[in-house]
């Protein structure tokens, strides 16, 4: 039914929700009025009819649970064009998706007006347009690491140009277990929510935090190997952590001392860490610190 559609030329929004074809009708790719394309649970789909013209205008685009793509656009490069004007996208559950393009990697594209992007479940994709402008919202869960790492090595040709990410606001990176450690997230002076969560594999830096200058929210998360707390911390509580939880860390025997500035925080939650035997003298010295909450920390005895 879906390849016999006729659609209006003028319309701005399609969703397609159950199509069980492995391509889609040849009319997607002349709706050049589109703004937001929304494709869920198309497990025979392995790639987009030429959608490269379409991507020039759009502004949202959603891939939720497409099992069999491999990659996005058929051609090998985005109409020509270097710059994609989407807003907001949000790729889910494609776990064969490998690259945007069908042939190779493009580094001179950029997302330049994205606001959000979401990546979940896509181990493979490895390659994508670069998003340094991002602004407000990057989430990589159970994904490939390397297209954030390729995005901090960006180096814009402007004169004027900010360091890649420097706009972002708020960042998780939830189960990337190939990670080993990041360079370059000093520039991220405008992150206010840093969650790192069950990434096995990384070295917590003890450089380029003072660089994470606008940080407020702070939540380290599943985090087997982890024995202590980098240094570097305890310089955001100078200047704007305000919230801090460390969850399920069982390896953890060390808590930072934040000193006086431990009283700038609203908040700091220590839970599932059975190895954390005591706390610093600054939360001894006053033994009821309202924001300090502990669970399941069976060696802290009394702060329970």
């Amino acid at each position: 039914m879906l390849m016999h559609l006729e659609p209006h030329p003028n319309l701005k929004r399609l969703s397609v929700i159950g199509y069980r074809g492995n391509q889609f009708a040849g009319w997607l790719s002349s709706l050049k009025h589109l703004v937001e394309i929304s494709l869920y649970n198309c497990p025979k789909c392995e790639y987009l009819p030429k959608v490269d013209r379409l991507l020039i205008n759009l502004k949202r685009l959603t891939l939720a649970n497409l099992g069999s793509l491999q990659f996005i656009t058929v051609t090998d490069k985005d109409n020509g064009c270097e710059e994609l004007s989407l807003e907001r996208v949000k790729i889910s559950d494609c776990p064969n998706l490998t690259s945007w393009w069908k042939l190779g990697a493009h580094s001179a594209t950029v997302f330049s007006a994205i606001s959000e992007l979401v990546v979940e479940n896509c181990p493979k994709l490895v390659s994508m347009p670069l998003f340094p402008k991002l602004d407000n919202k990057l989430v990589l869960d159970c994904s490939n690491m390397k297209p954030l790492l390729n995005t901090l090595r960006y180096q814009s040709t402007g004169s004027e140009s900010s360091p890649p990410l420097s706009e972002l606001k708020n960042l998780t990176i939830r189960g990337c277990k190939d990670l080993k450690s990041i360079e370059g997230w000093k520039h991220l002076s405008s992150l206010e929510k840093l969650h790192i969560s069950n990434c096995t594999g990384i070295d917590l830096p003890t450089e380029e935090w003072e660089g994470l200058q606008a940080l407020e929210d702070l939540i380290i998360e599943d985090m087997p190997k982890l024995n202590y707390l980098p240094e570097g911390i305890k310089r955001l509580a100078s200047m704007s952590l305000i919230t801090l939880e460390i969850k399920s860390c069982p390896e953890l025997t060390t808590m930072l001392d934040f000193g006086e500035d431990l009283y700038s925080f609203t908040f700091i939650l220590i839970e599932d860490c059975p190895k954390l035997a005591s706390l610093p003298d600054s939360f001894k010295a006053n033994r009821f610190f309202t924001p300090l909450r502990t669970h399941n920390c069976p060696l802290l005895e009394g702060w329970n």
